[in-house]
């Protein structure tokens, strides 16, 4: 219990789990008070066990007493690359979803063993092969030889490099809006909505190191009504500015977004399986080629200036 009995105290007590994400912001807007009185609230909800102390960054989360879900699938999803897919960790072009869907072939709620993610899987799953496209587009082939690409360069399989694929949100729903009991027994949330508060409170800070460890030059992300998610992750939560583009082709056009900073381009399309349009091959073939000139277009990463000390030789 907070020994400060304070209506206000415990008010910032309950906001803070109830949202469950900490925050001075979060106090001052909702409690409507000034900064140094939020900043104490904070330290007595740090002395009662209920937030972290900040980390280096500034940030603040709930205790895991106090987080919602069970503790182990909270281990499991906060886990190097839980709920990825596969690939290269530290590939130069990394691939962005939202949630796990899944293969017309496997089936709903079939379990999938962890064999590598070949490509005879990943094809069989109409989302990939339209990756495929967009990237065999983007070096400067033509979509029709997908398949052709993908078993020269093996995108996403264990071992090969290159190319990394994951997703924001760890657990696998084959439907945006679905959240079932196997679901709730599961994660031991009771709802989607406060699963994906969750995550964005706590996984999200997890992707946004990965992405800072492996420093890839391009993100390709793939549902433009979650762009913001997209954007925070990709520049660690740094203001950037999000550009609109067009895809024009006989009959359509079809928009997509980017962003870049400091040497690294963020382009977020349509979900591949869900948008018709876009995932036709014309609109591939174009959107690729806008790809590649967008990150033709991108400034070289700033170099970190040298002291003089030894370090490791690598590629940037």
């Amino acid at each position: 219990m907070i020994s400060d009995h304070s209506q206000l105290a415990e008010a910032a007590r309950n906001l803070v789990i109830n949202e469950q994400f900490a925050s001075v912001s979060l106090l001052q807007r909702h409690l409507r008070i000034g900064y140094a009185h939020a900043q104490r609230l904070m330290g007595i909800l740090e002395g009662a066990g209920v937030v972290t102390a900040p980390s280096p960054g500034g940030f603040r989360g709930l205790t895991p007493a106090f987080q919602e879900g069970h503790p182990n699938f909270r281990d499991w999803a906060m886990s190097e690359y839980a709920g990825c897919d596969g690939g290269d960790p530290l590939a130069k072009t990394w691939l962005l979803g939202f949630e796990h869907g899944e293969s017309a072939a496997e089936g709903s709620g079939r379990q999938i063993e962890d064999d590598g993610y070949p490509i005879a899987r990943q094809r069989t799953y109409r989302y990939n092969r339209q990756v495929f496209k967009l990237l065999v587009a983007i070096e400067g082939g033509d979509v029709n030889d997908w398949l052709s690409f993908a078993e020269r360069k093996r995108p996403f399989v264990k071992g090969a490099s290159g190319y990394f694929k994951g997703n924001l949100y760890p657990y696998p729903c084959p439907e945006d809006a679905a959240w079932s009991d196997a679901a709730q027994s599961e994660t031991g949330f009771a709802s989607k909505e406060r699963y994906r508060a969750w995550c964005r409170n706590h996984r999200f800070p997890i992707v946004e190191e990965w992405i800072a460890r492996a420093s890839p030059d391009l993100v390709i992300a793939t549902g433009i009504t979650r762009r913001h998610d997209f954007l925070s992750v990709a520049f660690q939560r740094e203001f950037v500015r999000m550009e609109e583009h067009r895809v024009d082709v006989p009959g359509r056009s079809r928009r997509f977004f980017s962003a870049s900073h400091n040497g690294r381009l963020l382009v977020v399309l349509p979900h591949l399986s869900g948008s018709p349009l876009f995932a036709a091959n014309a609109t591939l073939q174009a959107a690729g080629a806008q790809i590649a000139a967008l990150r033709r277009a991108v400034p070289v990463r700033r170099q970190a200036p040298d002291t003089g000390c030894a370090r490791a030789v690598g590629g940037v």
